[in-house]
């Protein structure tokens, strides 16, 4: 029986829930074991004895490549995991400094990796000059955790929602987005918005009404209980249309799917390019129209795909065909 480590830099961020510790526990093979070693801090040449592989969340630091180059060095297979692209981070992204300092060591990481996984086309054609091996695993709902019977319906409750970090400040601050949303929530005293997460000063000092709530930042699995529980109807996510947003995953589609929302998006994004995904631009008419069956249909059509392409139950069996093909199982 061949032998994994799954390996992550990082604690509670929604690469550890979407791809990494979050994924690998629900893989059961007869031909291989997945052992998670992240509560070692650094790990050395005794811990990767016995072993046959690793796996790797987002190498970027010197610490990491050398990590992969020892693995190398005891025979060990390498794949590591990109949930972003971190070659291309906008002026506004907190961490731009930090990514452009280590652009040499992510491209080395992904240059040594035997196999590379990625959650979206944009980010394999990134990395694709620098390892052949790339395969796009898309981030899913996990069913396991949230059953796919739980998902809560559509329910026409005048309830629009946001959610997101400090990396989404540009995008919210974009010239027009802010006093576009400031209208909408002062014009619609009926409607309640949710802001999770991120705090906007800006929004907040020029609203009239009491119609607008925050909750403070939480876990990628506390967002998605907070989301569920409010039920939204709408939920909407303004993104510029550049590099880095050009790779980004579909989680806040599946996150407000499965809590009944439709889903207003940015179209000019791959990811967001969908007939089950309304045009942001139509936000306002759907907040203020009198129409809204049309909100119902887009809901049910992107639970139907989810169900179909985009459970985690459903993913996994493309990570344990990698892993068997990695090793010629």
């Amino acid at each position: 029986m061949k032998k994994i480590i799954y390996y992550t830099f990082y604690s509670e961020d929604g690469s550890d829930y979407y791809r990494s510790a979050g994924v690998f526990p629900y893989i059961k093979s007869k031909d291989f074991e997945l052992v998670n070693l992240s509560h070692i801090k650094e790990l050395g040449f005794s811990n990767l004895l016995g072993y046959d592989a690793i796996f790797i969340v987002r190498p970027h630091e010197e610490k990491h490549l050398n990590l992969i180059r020892m693995a190398k060095d005891c025979g060990l297979k390498v794949i590591i995991d990109h949930d972003d692209n971190p070659l291309c981070l906008p002026n506004h992204h907190p961490l731009k400094g930090f990514f452009n300092a280590s652009k040499k060591n992510i491209l080395s990481a992904v240059a040594l990796a035997d196999e590379v996984w990625v959650s979206t086309e944009a980010i394999k054609t990134a990395f694709k000059l620098y390892n052949r091996n790339i395969h796009v695993i898309p981030n899913a709902h996990n069913d396991y955790l949230f059953k796919v019977e739980d998902k809560k319906p559509f329910v026409f409750n005048r309830v629009a929602m946001w959610r997101g970090g400090l990396s989404h400040i540009g995008d919210i601050y974009e010239p027009g987005v802010s006093e576009k949303l400031v209208e909408l929530v002062n014009r619609n005293q009926d409607w309640k918005f949710f802001f999770l997460g991120q705090r906007f000063d800006w929004i907040e000092m020029h609203l009239t009404g009491n119609n607008c709530y925050r909750h403070d930042g939480a876990t990628t699995i506390q967002f998605y209980k907070l989301m569920h529980e409010y039920n939204p109807c709408i939920f909407f996510y303004p993104l510029n249309n550049n590099l880095f947003n050009q790779s980004k995953s579909n989680c806040s589609w599946l996150e407000s799917t499965y809590s009944g929302a439709a889903y207003f998006g940015n179209k000019d994004l791959p990811e967001f390019d969908k007939d089950c995904i309304f045009d942001l631009k139509l936000l306002k008419e759907a907040i203020e129209g009198s129409h809204h069956e049309g909100l119902a249909k887009a809901n049910k059509e992107s639970w139907e795909l989810i169900c179909d392409k985009y459970l985690l139950s459903k993913v996994n069996k493309l990570r344990l065909k990698r892993i068997e093909k990695l090793f010629e199982i």
